[in-house]
């Protein structure tokens, strides 16, 4: 006799939570939130570069995905929808914001007066190097490489979310990491 354990259910998919959200299902859209907060947050934070900035952006993001998810046309696009709507937000602050710039402390990670101080002031001049770097780049060029790298999203993803095909999406994210790697050779 050959017995058979239940298996365990599946956890649902993210087309099925973002059908279910556009009914209306809290449930399913704190599930969405829990899903995505991290990639999103990550997205923004290489376009605003502030970390309570990104945050906030991040909150609004879900906060204006929620109030007008009767606008989603397909479910199955939730991610790339959510993601636009963060990055349009990241943009606007970004423009708003202009030439004012402020860090905020908690962005400053100050190296520590102990024996790895010389590892963590050279890890510090790295991270800001590579910021530098990335805002030489063209905004789409940054915007791609931020969504494929922090975001994990797809080039058909990116597309979507950028309104643009995704041979360009591929094409942007090429031609940033030859930019970036030029930039970096040339130091």
């Amino acid at each position: 006799m050959i017995v058979t354990l239940p298996q365990p259910p599946t956890p649902p998919t993210l087309d099925h939570l973002g059908a279910r959200a556009q009914a209306g299902d809290r449930e399913a859209f704190g599930e969405v939130v829990r899903l995505l907060q991290e990639p999103l947050y990550f997205a923004i934070l290489r376009l605003v570069e502030h970390s309570a900035d990104a945050r906030d952006l991040t909150q609004r993001a879900f906060l204006q995905a929620w109030t007008q998810r009767e606008r989603l046309e397909n479910p199955a696009a939730l991610r790339g929808w959510i993601f636009a709507i963060g990055l349009n937000l990241a943009r606007n602050h970004v423009r708003d914001r202009g030439a004012r710039r402020f860090d905020p402390v908690e962005d400053l990670h100050l190296p520590a007066r102990e024996d790895g101080a010389d590892a963590d002031l050279e890890a510090l001049e790295d991270k800001e190097r590579l910021r530098r770097y990335l805002e030489a780049l063209p905004p789409r060029q940054r915007e791609v490489i931020a969504l494929r790298i922090d975001a994990e999203l797809s080039f058909r993803e990116i597309g979507q979310t950028l309104g643009c095909s995704e041979g360009a999406a591929r094409v942007n994210f090429h031609h940033g990491l030859l930019r970036l790697r030029e930039l970096m050779a040339g130091e």
